[in-house]
């Protein structure tokens, strides 16, 4: 018998012959009772019938063992504690027993397990903790143990005889049987114990602004930039996350539009774009007053624009983005990606035709910043007008941040000439009001200087010359001319120079500089030359006393160590050093002799100094530490080092046997591979285009390569569009999509803030939070 309540369980029962089961009972199942048989010498596990009924609030449960156990009735104890140490036992039991009214055989069983005498049969039922009327899931399971008895077979070699062998392979089923069970009710524990854990869930007590915070700073998503999520996961995870989402104006700052190929006219494209527009629409009003982002960009599927079909509409001109850039929100950036002169070209009607129709300014009108790639996917030659008042560049934006891609030499361009004769023709106002110009010039000669002396406000520009050389000819007159009398940039700030040699510096003067950025693209016998030459740029523009930020990546060295001789910077207090292939840096003064052991003037101000992508050396980081130490006067400095290999050294040994004074620090961090989105700055960075082999290989290439001197030396690489981040915000791009629209939004790494020391953290956070109820 089972009873939700054991103490109206009786200790005692009599069960007289013939008894019958309760009135109203119904036989569902049937549970396992242990049976010691008098005709038997094992104890066996049997499958008894049992009914189940109620009394008052309580569900009974009868065990029928009239056959074949006790015909002549029996009666049954209840047994809770041991009796021999009268310890509470885990479960209660009944003991149920021949009551001798007819003299019963002997019981072989119990003589043979206990050594003591016994008549009739005894049978042992355990009481359920849990009540159930699924028929797999007994309420009642005598559980096997291995028999005292055979313990002496555990200490020998000696097999059981067939009888005891017998019984072994039934108490093995029997514990088998146990433990499945046992796991069973061990998974349902743990379901239960999840389910309370969620309720429980730290989660669900954080503040919105916290949440705001984290959705605005953690990837959404464990993945690769390639293959993003939708941004709109975080709203459908609760209701609270969805209005925490919600009040995340970041979220909603950007986005990303991929190219229309839709036919030319039609009401049932007319309503769509209807349709997607107000959808943009809405999407942006969510970011509130945060600057906006618009981009259309295209897949690099190696297709070239559909537009010289006439019953196609060109991709620059998407009807949804035309209307965003004529009369949608303020837009801030907008970023177009093009094939060739000509899409740029209609892109141009488009937006003056729809900005006609408006009786006020249009938005493409008010951009602050405008990038324009065009796509090096295809040869698509270039046949911009020579007539400055017709070219694309005509009615550019007055924008005061702008970038451009344009398209190699070997693409846009018959013969080497071409480039070197073809001008830009962009307004000189229009030049006049950058603050800001990032350009891919790989055309070569001095046309650039062109457009550099017109920017006389400029406050940053970015050089990407992709292994590229300009101002470097001997005859041409406009370069002998800038070396005599260079361009003036006097508001320019930063000046970053990528992948190419750096006889521009010749021709720049820049008194207000304060960020110097190289990276170096010149063989091995050049190095020597291009470094002195970065010492002479900074002499004659006069910055030794306001340079702040110096970097110069990828030197070469014939010994493994670059030899640095800089003028005197007293005001520098950023330095970066990142050579592949380099494994240490002499670092001088020019004019000044040093033997390694006196007080020198240089880097007074230095409080940071990074050494990255070191190759081992027995004497690593002795010479620059030791220079960092023997200074005159100076701040307290942090030396960041990484090393391409395994570190041999650890951080507290280096500590240990390279610092002896209480002004110079050292750390080590993880290496990185090299590659652009380390080599470009923070802001503003280049759109640019990755050759399908690593920059690495590209690099080496151009260094062995012979120096090239016509158009056919070029080489023609599928050039494959990675688009890099735009925005003045920091962070990385995550994208999603949804009818038809791709959305963009810009994160940072929690790390660099330190909100969070681990991604894991969010995505526990994420995980605990999406088993709530989903909700849109």
């Amino acid at each position: 018998m089972q009873s939700s309540l054991l103490t109206q369980v009786p200790l005692f029962r009599h069960h007289p012959p013939g008894e019958k089961m309760p009135d109203g009972s119904i036989k569902i199942k049937g549970i396992e009772v242990l049976a010691l048989l008098h005709d038997s010498i094992v104890p066996t596990v049997w499958n008894a019938p049992t009914n189940t009924s109620t009394e008052g609030a309580n569900i009974v449960e009868e065990v029928d063992l009239r056959d074949p156990f006790f015909p002549n009735g029996a009666v049954s104890a209840l047994v809770c504690t041991n009796p021999s140490s009268t310890a509470s036992l885990p479960y209660a039991y009944r003991v149920y027993m021949d009551p001798c009214h007819v003299i019963p055989p002997h019981n072989r069983c119990i003589e043979k397990v206990f050594k003591k005498p016994w008549m009739g049969n005894v049978v042992v039922v355990r009481y359920a903790r849990n009540y159930t009327l699924e028929p797999t899931k007994p309420c009642v399971h005598i559980i096997m143990a291995f028999p005292p008895a055979f313990a002496s077979l555990l200490t020998s070699n000696d097999p059981p005889d067939e009888l005891n062998a017998a019984h072994l392979v039934e108490i093995a089923a029997s514990l088998s049987v146990a433990i499945d069970e046992a796991l069973e009710k061990v998974q349902v524990l743990e379901q239960e114990l999840k389910k309370c854990r969620t309720v429980l869930s730290p989660a669900r007590k954080v503040p919105q602004e916290i949440l705001s915070e984290i959705f605005s700073l953690v990837p959404l998503v464990d993945g690769k930039e390639e293959d993003p999520a939708d941004v709109t996961v975080v709203s459908l995870v609760s209701r609270a996350w969805r209005e925490a989402a919600l009040n995340t104006h970041s979220l909603w700052q950007g986005l990303v539009f991929s190219p229309c190929r839709c036919v030319a006219s039609g009401d049932k494209g007319s309503h769509y774009h209807e349709t997607e527009y107000e959808k943009a629409r809405s999407w942006l009003s969510r970011s509130g007053a945060l600057p906006k982002t618009v981009r259309l960009e295209r897949t690099p599927d190696g297709t070239r624009c559909m537009c010289e079909d006439p019953r196609r509409r060109c991709e620059s001109t998407h009807p949804t983005v035309v209307k965003l850039l004529t009369e949608g929100p303020p837009i801030d950036e907008f970023t177009l990606h093009v094939t060739s002169t000509s899409c740029f070209r209609k892109w141009m009607a488009s937006v003056t035709s729809a900005g006609q129709k408006l009786t006020r300014c249009t938005r493409w009108a008010k951009l602050r910043c405008f990038s324009l790639v065009f796509h090096d996917i295809d040869r698509q030659l270039w046949d911009d007008t020579t007539d400055p008042n017709l070219s694309i560049f005509a009615n550019l934006p007055p924008v005061t941040e702008f970038h451009l891609n344009l398209p190699s030499m070997e693409r846009a361009f018959d013969d080497e000439d071409d480039a070197l004769s073809c001008s830009l023709h962009i307004p000189v106002p229009f030049l006049n009001g950058l603050s800001i110009f990032v350009i891919r010039w790989e055309w070569g000669g001095s046309r650039l200087a062109e457009l550099l002396v017109h920017c006389i406000n400029l406050e940053s520009f970015t050089l990407d010359l992709d292994e590229t050389e300009v101002f470097n000819s001997s005859d041409d007159p406009v370069t002998l001319a800038l070396r005599v009398s260079p361009i003036d940039l006097g508001n320019l700030k930063a000046l970053h120079i990528r992948r190419g040699n750096i006889h521009i510096l010749e021709v720049l003067k820049t008194p207000s500089l304060h960020t110097l950025d190289i990276e170096f693209s010149v063989p091995l016998p050049q190095t020597w030359d291009a470094v002195l030459r970065v010492g002479r740029f900074i002499t004659e523009s006069k910055i030794e006393s306001t340079l702040q930020t110096l970097r110069l990546c990828e030197l070469l060295a014939a010994q493994s160590s670059v030899y640095l001789p800089l003028p005197a910077l007293p005001a520098l207090r950023h330095l970066d050093l990142d050579s592949t292939g380099v494994a240490g840096y002499h670092f001088a003064v020019k004019g000044w002799f040093d033997d390694g052991s006196k007080k020198h003037p240089q880097f007074p101000s230095l409080a940071h100094l990074e050494i990255l992508n070191l190759q081992r050396s027995s004497r690593t980081l002795q010479k620059e530490v030791s220079y960092l130490q023997r200074r005159r006067e100076g701040v307290p400095c942090m030396i960041t080092a990484s090393y391409r290999d395994d570190v041999v050294y650890t951080e507290g040994t280096l500590q240990s046997e390279l610092l002896s004074g209480k002004d110079v620090f050292l750390r080590l961090v993880q290496n990185e591979e090299y590659d652009d989105s380390r080599s470009c700055p923070p802001r503003p960075t280049l759109l640019e285009f990755e050759h399908p082999t690593t920059r690495a290989q590209r690099r080496r290439q151009a260094r062995t390569a012979v120096p090239r001197t016509s158009s056919s030396q070029y080489p023609t690489p599928e050039r494959l569009p990675s688009i890099a981040r735009t925005s003045s915000l920091p962070g990385s791009c995550f994208f999603g999509i949804c009818h038809g629209i791709t959305f963009v939004r810009y994160v940072d790494a929690a790390q660099s803030l330190g909100v969070l020391e681990e991604d894991d953290e969010f995505e526990e956070l994420a995980t605990a939070g999406a088993s709530f109820l989903l909700s849109s």
